[in-house]
């Protein structure tokens, strides 16, 4: 199971209070249903994490992944909009 730095839930405790640490807390049960839904392995949390978690993964046929989690749903929803209208194009693979 992934663990979730202890910084990182102090954090959005910081900048969301009471609501912003619980959902942190709750970050390993949504990796777990992200992994079973998108079919990818977790393995372990990018170092200095501020205000979204970021995670190395590796799909099933083996290609490195990075799941981003954000509490600021809104923001969020913005990024997928504009990357789905890239289709791919201008991203940076590594």
């Amino acid at each position: 199971m992934i663990m979730i730095p202890d910084t990182f839930i102090v954090r959005m405790n910081e900048l969301h209070g009471k609501q912003g640490a619980a959902w942190a807390e709750a970050l390993p049960g949504l990796i777990n249903d992200c992994a079973r839904r998108f079919d990818f392995s977790p393995e372990a949390p990018f170092s200095n994490l501020s205000y979204n978690f970021l995670l190395r993964a590796k799909r099933s046929d083996g290609k490195p992944v990075v799941l981003k989690s954000s509490f600021m749903k809104g923001k969020l929803s913005r990024e997928i909009s504009v990357l789905r209208a890239y289709e791919g194009r201008g991203r940076l693979m590594c």
